[in-house]
């Protein structure tokens, strides 16, 4: 029983612990991320991995906004 506990709560904070956000494009489309994303300076691109674990990558001249999908 106490292991039930024990992953009930871990699940309960890996949950809180996502952010996800959505990616709003120029050319009208939008992408849900399952988190948050990240800035790389280096190549001028945003990354997020998506639900399958795999690296993507947007332009960051291609975004108008990345908002969080929940608000606090």
């Amino acid at each position: 029983m106490r292991q039930i506990l024990l992953a009930s709560c871990l699940i309960g904070l890996l949950a809180g612990c996502a952010s996800p956000q959505v990616i709003k494009m120029k050319d009208g489309s939008s992408v849900t991320t399952p988190d948050e994303v990240m800035f790389n300076e280096e190549t001028g691109f945003y990354e997020y991995e998506d639900v399958d674990g795999r690296l993507r990558t947007i332009n960051k001249d291609e975004i108008v906004t990345i908002d969080n999908v929940y608000e606090d």
